[in-house]
C-alpha cells in the first residue's frame, strides 16, 4: 500500500518519480523480500480515490505487468468533480496550482496522453491481444460519481472489458471496505472457480 503523497502517482521532475516507484522499484524490491511471482496472471493493482487513478494509470500503460486493476471511488478526471461545496472557481485555482506542481502546467494544458485516463483507454484498445480485468465502483453520493459513471461509459463504448458498480456511498471508508470485499471476488485468485 505505497503512498504516493498529492502525486496522482506521476513522475515528478528527477526526484519524485512516484510513477516509476510504484511500479518498477516497488514491485521489484518486494519480489525480492517475499516469495511473489512477476507473472502478469499473478498481478493485480488497486487504489481508492486518487490510488484508483493510480491503478488505471498503472495498467493502461503497462498492461503486460498487470491482469486486473480495480478503481474505488477513483479520482479518475481533473476538470469533471462533480460535487462540491466550494465555488468551481476556486476548486480550480487551488486544483490548478496544485497540477502546475505536479504536471509543470494548469488546467488550460493539462491534458497529455500519458496522464488522461481516456487518451490511456484510447491507446489501450488498440493494443493486440490484450487480456486484462478492469472494476471501477462508485457511492452515488460521492463528488467523483458523476466522473466515475462518465469514464466506464466511455471504456465500455471502447470495449474495454469493465465492470462498473455503484451504491449508496460516499467518499469514506464504509463503502471502500464494502466494496474490497467484492473486488477480492471478482479477482481471478488461483483456486476460485
Amino acid at each position: 500500500m505505497p503512498d504516493g503523497g498529492n502525486s496522482f502517482y506521476t513522475d515528478i521532475g528527477s526526484s519524485a518519480r512516484y510513477f516509476e516507484y510504484y511500479t518498477e522499484e516497488l514491485p521489484k524490491m518486494l519480489q525480492n523480500v517475499f516469495p511473489l511471482s512477476s507473472k502478469k496472471e499473478d498481478n493485480f493493482i488497486a487504489g481508492l480515490s486518487m490510488g484508483g487513478y493510480g491503478a488505471f494509470k498503472a495498467i493502461l500503460l503497462k498492461p503486460d505487468r498487470y491482469i486486473a486493476a480495480a478503481s474505488l471511488s477513483g479520482g479518475l478526471e481533473f476538470m469533471n468533480s462533480g460535487k462540491t461545496s466550494q465555488s468551481s472557481s476556486e476548486v480550480e485555482r487551488i486544483a490548478g496550482e496544485w497540477l502546475k506542481v505536479v504536471y509543470g502546467k494548469t488546467f488550460e494544458g493539462f491534458i497529455q496522453e500519458r496522464d488522461d485516463i481516456k487518451c490511456l483507454l484510447e491507446q489501450y484498445v488498440k493494443i493486440p491481444e490484450k487480456e486484462n480485468m478492469f472494476y471501477m465502483c462508485c457511492g452515488t453520493d460521492d463528488f467523483v460519481y458523476e466522473t466515475n459513471r462518465d469514464i466506464a461509459t466511455y471504456a465500455a463504448k471502447l470495449g474495454v472489458p469493465i465492470t462498473f458498480e455503484e451504491d449508496n456511498g460516499n467518499h469514506d471508508f464504509d463503502f471502500w471496505d464494502r466494496y474490497i470485499r467484492k473486488i477480492l471476488d471478482w479477482l481471478p485468485i488461483c483456486g476460485k472457480p
